[in-house]
């Protein structure tokens, strides 16, 4: 019982991190882009 709930313990916390590492990818991405239109503007 005791490494059937340490195993979904480290499941679940792996899927958490990578669903974190997802996210942080994601505003990445976003920010470059805003960063990319906001130098874009500007220029004629």
């Amino acid at each position: 019982m005791l490494v059937w709930r340490k195993q979904t313990h480290n499941k679940r916390l792996k899927g958490t991190v990578n669903a974190w590492h997802f996210w942080c990818a994601v505003i990445f991405v976003v920010n470059l882009l805003c960063v990319k239109l906001v130098c874009a503007l500007p220029a004629p």
